[in-house]
């Protein structure tokens, strides 16, 4: 019941429209895009949240820390209000992508995308070559990645939109 509350949340509709996609809103977005996906993976138990309590869309933070696809801090904080980084993005694209991956046929691509700002060496590097091969996000200008930039409402959507295109993932 929670979850279909947060469904119809305020800020679900207002997503679209953002500069700055927060972690809070990510994760809404998640779940309400892949509620089914997250339900099947959830390790069960509690998540321990303590700052999201007051979050509209605070089913969607447990279900996302359950479901492993979204982390909090050492002490237990999900920071809805914090901005999602371009890294985070990509990370949180592909443990979606690996939940889902059974449904998909074949393995993402071996070959791995080279950024000029981003070394193979970086914590991000993996997940920020294999969401740009797998075509759920794009390298900016002079092959950039930007792992700091910010994620708009409109990139998050469409890259939710091609992963679930991806995974052939009926709702």
């Amino acid at each position: 019941v929670r979850r279909r509350e947060a469904d119809r949340s305020a800020e679900f509709p207002e997503i679209e429209a953002v500069e700055a996609l927060t972690r809070g809103q990510l994760a809404t977005l998640v779940g309400v895009q892949f509620e089914r996906l997250l339900e099947e993976a959830s390790v069960g138990g509690a998540a321990i949240i303590t700052d999201g309590r007051d979050y509209s869309g605070y089913a969607w933070l447990v279900a996302v820390v359950q479901a492993r696809v979204m982390e909090g801090d050492a002490n237990y904080r999900f920071e809805p209000e914090r901005n999602v980084t371009r890294a985070e993005f990509a990370d949180v694209l592909m443990r979606v992508y690996g939940l889902g991956k059974a449904s998909v046929a074949t393995d993402p691509p071996s070959s791995q995308v080279r950024f000029s700002d981003l070394a193979p060496s970086h914590l991000s590097f993996s997940t920020a070559s294999e969401a740009v091969s797998l075509g759920l996000l794009f390298p900016r200008e002079r092959n950039t990645f930007r792992p700091g930039g910010q994620v708009t409402g409109v990139d998050a959507i469409a890259s939710i939109e091609r992963l679930r295109l991806l995974l052939n993932y009926e709702r």
